[in-house]
């Protein structure tokens, strides 16, 4: 199944908007709890795409502000934060995962948290909104990157 959805939220309050977020899974237990964890967060648009979709998603105008990967198979790229913080320098990344060494990977790199699977809602959702709460705390203060 190919795991493409998009969620607009809050379209009549923009001033709550301004969050957008980035899945990158094949997993549609995972996309649906990260979506149901950040339901209640301020964000503008969630967008959940498969790996093999990233590479078109670079060259459009959207500024993620939080990227969670999941390793649904194993099968993270090894470019593929280079990649996300290369297009998105600020942004907050949250790898879920069971891979030790995809783990250690996304950490040296300077991702924002790691997860194991299946996610705990409540802990994503709290690390979630510390990722966006940490993310308007450096886009007031003109912090573009990590």
């Amino acid at each position: 199944m190919r795991a493409t959805f998009e969620w607009v939220f809050s379209p009549s309050r923009p001033s709550l908007c301004h969050h957008p977020v980035l899945i990158i899974s094949s997993d549609y237990p995972s996309i649906t709890a990260i979506h149901e964890a950040l339901t209640p967060l301020p964000k503008q648009l969630t967008r959940a795409i498969n790996h093999g979709e990233l590479s078109s998603l670079l060259d459009q105008a959207y500024d993620f502000r939080l990227v969670f990967i999941d390793d649904a198979h194993g099968a993270v790229p090894a470019d593929l934060m280079t990649a996300i913080q290369s297009r998105w320098p600020g942004a907050a990344i949250i790898l879920l995962s069971n891979d030790l060494q995809h783990w250690i990977e996304f950490i040296q790199k300077g991702a924002y948290d790691v997860l194991p699977k299946p996610v705990d809602g409540t802990e994503l959702g709290w690390i979630a909104a510390g990722a966006l709460l940490r993310q308007s705390v450096n886009i007031r203060n003109g912090i573009t990157n990590h």
